[in-house]
């Protein structure tokens, strides 16, 4: 509430990120999270300034924007002062993610609170979940744009964010012969709730 990021005042993922993400307190953490936030107005870096705190001063962030005109106006004022890392790609380009993956070291939570677009949510999960660390985390945001047409989605269409999950049930099950997902070789679990997704590696 600090920081007027919708994580809490909107979508309430406070009850989930508390749960799994308090045994990073205090301790030399690295996190990626896709977007700053710049559709934002009133909170642009909002997540990012909450990790922060939440985090600690050990904590490695990262931010990966679309907007570099944004990002660096937002870092010359509040990031740099943060010590926060910002990265500028688009989430929904394969060739872009795979160059930004094979500069990276692993991490050990990648959250996407990106553009919401079942494009960039398969993408980026498909593309940068082997940049977690095993047993790191992979948490998806905004799930309720899998039913919404302006970002591709549509109820029981299981092109969808929300329909790959659903396919998650059947892969992760050591007896399913053929996975639907090759990425899902790669979770060990995953809870699931209102508006979002965490995913374990394995």
């Amino acid at each position: 509430m600090k920081f007027k990021t919708d994580k809490v005042y909107l979508h309430h993922y406070e009850r989930f990120y508390e749960k799994y993400l308090s045994q990073y307190r205090d301790t030399s953490v690295r996190l990626l999270e896709i977007g700053l936030g710049c559709d934002m107005i009133q909170a642009i870096g909002a997540s990012a300034r909450t990790w922060r705190e939440y985090l600690g001063g050990q904590a490695e962030i990262h931010i990966l924007e679309i907007d570099m005109k944004c990002g660096e106006k937002w870092f010359s004022t509040i990031g740099k002062q943060i010590n926060v890392t910002l990265h500028y790609g688009d989430q929904g380009n394969v060739m872009f993610l795979e160059t930004f993956k094979s500069k990276m070291n692993k991490f050990d939570i990648i959250i996407d609170d990106g553009g919401h677009t079942m494009n960039q949510q398969r993408t980026s999960l498909i593309t940068l979940s082997p940049l977690v660390r095993p047993g790191g985390l992979y948490i998806i945001e905004d799930l309720e744009t899998s039913y919404r047409r302006f970002y591709g989605g549509q109820y029981l269409n299981s092109s969808t964010t929300i329909g790959m999950l659903k396919s998650f049930i059947d892969d992760v099950q050591s007896e399913v012969p053929v996975k639907t997902v090759p990425v899902s070789s790669r979770i060990f679990s995953f809870e699931i709730g209102d508006g979002i997704c965490i995913l374990t590696i394995k």
